[in-house]
């Protein structure tokens, strides 16, 4: 018998949290046809779980965990990069936890498409794993793997045509856009032996827009593990092995495109190389993350299951001993998971001065030798705020590829300043979030871990962590990103303060600059104010503005924008808003922080001599005037 049967399958009753809310909805909200529907013994099991917080195995029927499971492990739809909210407020409060984290790793998983293929249009899922490896299931990349040896082609169809495969980064319910990416080579396939492990490497082609890595975790599993993860990735309809009604009514006929399936891993089996999860998934999944939403690190690759019973992945340490066994074949930098160092934890020594010199920071000739994009003067009045830094000029700390000028009296940054270049750029994926001082000013001017600790806030970047990782070496750009984790970068955010509006500017200026450029320089900041509300001695910013430089079209190009969560700053208890990103004149940002713009104004479109600003709703790439 397998060790693993039935150890997912009815996980679900061992999530208090979840079920203590489920057992406190009405019937209505419970089922289609509620608690009437169920047995007498059941309803005794439900009364004795809600008096004792255990649920008796022997009064688990298949009706009870279906109904269970319809409301606790639901499957949210992803729309413009962001997952809907569930139902249940302990789930929501369980990802709202890790929220930023998981929609960065959203990006990162793609559903793999073939064009010319007679029965299939949609295979499965991938995530990357690398620059521009991905990984799938075996069974997903053999459908389109011709093997040789130990070499691997891209088939072709009965026409004698090679299979058009790709992968696409949205395929997302009610967005039209498209994020394709061809398959180029297959690196590897684990033989189908029901040994090796249910995997696949394929190769897609490099671009600067490719998302980032999603890091493996290297921790080892333990049997009695029962975390909380998601499982990204593209359900497909899958009535030849599900009842259709019940699949029917929990996806409500949406089928083939992005969600995100709260749950629990649930087992390991005792050879270490697959796990049990209870995400609910279907079989368009296949290749799909599971990711350890508090670690912050995919811990394995789901391949196989039943709806609303089990389902299986691949272990993180499966996966990591396979790598290092084909390390001169893949370029991907692992050990065997033996012989992992351990973690940290948190516990890297803080940098020092001396560690800090020779950043060059921001360079106002990056874009061009023609167009010179000089920082912002700060007015007569910021100028007396400003932080002195000794022996720099324009008391700019400088790091690698952006710099920042810092508010005395706020403890927080007046603005950043970043190049990115588009053609350098890498995949480096997210690790542990260590934040640190900078030990060239006096800690009394950094916003350090008293004003998070304990609350909603999040340590937001100013500069994006990806925006500096970017450099000859893949070197330069780890320690870029590296240096963005320094509390002059940091100001406070809500945990929900993520619109995918303003964390994708720079993205569409580099797809939208020149094609033989692709260099863009970013200032952003806050805009303080004197009703910014005080919060441990802090006033908290209300919104934050960007302003965007590039060349097109031979010429000088910039525009400005304006984010606000000041719906979110009602009370302590940050009572829910929404928020909304706009287009504004850069004039308008020069006017409400006292900085100086310069070349800037003359190249915005949204500039005008009239007293009335042109200010401009995004609500996607369409809004956007270049």
């Amino acid at each position: 018998m397998n060790p693993l049967e039935n150890a997912s399958s009815g996980a679900i009753f061992r999530d208090e949290e979840v079920m203590a809310e489920i057992l406190g909805l009405t019937s209505e909200q419970l089922v289609p046809k509620g608690l009437e529907s169920l047995d007498l013994p059941t309803k005794a099991a439900l009364e004795h779980f809600i008096g004792t917080k255990e649920f008796p195995a022997q009064h688990v029927n298949g009706n009870l965990e279906a109904i269970i499971r319809a409301a606790g492990r639901p499957s949210l739809l992803i729309k413009n990069g962001v997952y809907e909210p569930s139902n249940i407020k302990a789930i929501n409060n369980r990802l709202d936890k890790y929220r930023a984290t998981i929609l960065e790793t959203i990006p990162s998983v793609g559903r793999v498409d073939i064009l010319n293929h007679s029965n299939y249009e949609f295979l499965g899922t991938a995530w990357m794993l690398d620059e521009d490896i991905m990984i799938t299931n075996r069974h997903v990349a053999e459908l389109f793997t011709k093997r040789q040896g130990n070499n691997f082609f891209i088939a072709q169809n009965p026409l004698g045509v090679t299979y058009n495969t790709r992968v696409d980064f949205l395929h997302e319910h009610g967005n039209l856009d498209k994020r394709p990416f061809q398959i180029t080579e297959i690196i590897f396939l684990e033989e189908n032996d029901g040994i090796a492990p249910d995997m696949a490497l394929i190769r897609v082609e490099k671009t600067p827009f490719l998302p980032p890595p999603i890091e493996l975790s290297r921790r080892r599993l333990k049997l009695d593990d029962f975390m909380d993860v998601v499982v990204i990735g593209y359900p497909a309809w899958d009535g030849n092995r599900n009842n259709a009604f019940v699949m029917e009514e929990y996806f409500k006929g949406i089928y083939d495109v992005k969600r995100l399936a709260p749950g629990k891993m649930a087992g390991v089996h005792p050879h270490g190389h697959i796990f049990m999860h209870d995400c609910s998934t279907l079989g368009g999944n296949s290749g799909s993350v599971v990711f350890d939403i508090a670690e912050g690190k995919a811990i394995g690759l789901h391949y196989s299951g039943i709806f609303m019973k089990n389902n299986y992945a691949v272990t993180n340490t499966a996966i990591l001993q396979r790598l290092a066994k084909i390390k001169l074949q893949v370029p991907v930098s692992v050990q065997p998971a033996e012989d992992l160092p351990p973690t940290t934890g948190g516990n890297e020594a803080a940098p020092k001065a001396d560690d800090m010199a020779n950043r060059k920071g921001y360079n106002p000739l990056f874009l061009s030798r023609d167009f010179e994009v000089p920082l912002p003067i700060l007015s007569e009045e910021l100028t007396a705020f400003e932080v002195p830094i000794p022996g720099v000029a324009e008391n700019m700390l400088h790091y690698i590829h952006y710099s920042v000028k810092m508010h005395k009296d706020r403890r927080m940054a007046m603005f950043t300043a970043v190049n990115i270049d588009g053609n350098l750029l890498y995949g480096v994926p997210r690790k542990s979030d260590n934040w640190y001082f900078d030990p060239r000013i006096s800690e009394n001017y950094q916003a350090g871990k008293e004003l998070y600790v304990n609350t909603n806030l999040h340590r937001g970047h100013l500069v994006r962590r990806i925006d500096p990782a970017w450099g000859d070496s893949r070197q330069e750009a780890i320690s870029a990103v590296e240096d963005t984790f320094f509390y002059t970068n940091s100001t406070p955010q809500h945990e929900r303060f993520n619109p995918r509006s303003w964390l994708d500017l720079e993205d569409y200026i580099l797809e939208n600059a020149d094609s033989e450029n692709m260099k863009v320089s970013v200032f952003t900041g806050p805009i303080f104010s004197d009703s910014d509300k005080f919060f441990r001695g802090f006033q908290i910013p209300e919104a934050y503005w960007k302003v965007v430089a590039f060349v097109n079209n031979g010429k000088l190009a910039s525009s400005g924008y304006i984010v606000s969560q000041q719906d979110f700053m009602n009370n302590l208890e940050f009572v829910y808003g929404d928020f909304q990103t706009f287009h504004v004149p850069i004039q308008m940002i020069q006017d409400k922080t006292g900085l100086d713009f310069g070349v800037l104004l003359d190249s915005d479109p949204l500039q005008s001599n009239e007293s009335v600003y042109n200010v401009r709703l995004i609500k996607g790439s369409s809004d956007i005037v270049l």
